[in-house]
């Protein structure tokens, strides 16, 4: 956005570098398929997308959409996006690291919209700089419950 708002300031109208890509045909990996991974599995059946699931837990649900689940080492080589959609625990803190990544379909699209934790941020900022990711859409980061939730409201959330 910023990008295109400096050149058309400028005069200049190219969309050289700002264009993206279709959804259309690509290859989806859902990772968490409780109610929210299931909506954005349907959203992307909308755009033609072939989906495939990684659950921890897998969902009946989600087979009923007629998906299938991938083993957790498979997802990354297969995708052309990544979208995270789990909860924080222990099983799934930085379930997208260094060695994830390194599997992953060089140029894939990782997407965050769940926790900061489930990714292993310098490990995200490497593989965006070699280029093995294309791109990273995130609005959670890892230390971000230490900015916005003071230690009682911490507390009271797990009771």
């Amino acid at each position: 956005m910023h990008r295109a708002y400096n050149r058309t300031r400028d005069s200049n109208f190219s969309l050289d570098g700002l264009t993206g890509f279709d959804l259309f045909g690509k290859t989806v990996a859902v990772v968490g398929t409780g109610k929210f991974g299931r909506v954005f599995a349907k959203i992307m059946l909308g755009f033609d997308c072939k989906v495939i699931g990684f659950d921890l837990q897998p969902s009946a649900e989600f087979e009923a959409l007629g998906l299938s689940y991938a083993k957790r080492g498979e997802i990354g080589g297969k995708a052309d996006i990544i979208s995270l959609h789990c909860p924080l625990t222990p099983a799934t803190y930085h379930l997208i690291n260094s060695e994830t990544l390194k599997r992953a379909r060089p140029g894939a699209l990782l997407i965050n919209t769940s926790r900061g934790g489930l990714l292993d941020t310098e490990a995200a900022i490497d593989a965006l700089k070699t280029g093995q990711l294309g791109g990273l859409g995130i609005d959670v980061y890892e230390q971000e419950a230490n900015l916005f939730f003071s230690r009682s409201l911490r507390r009271d959330r797990h009771r």
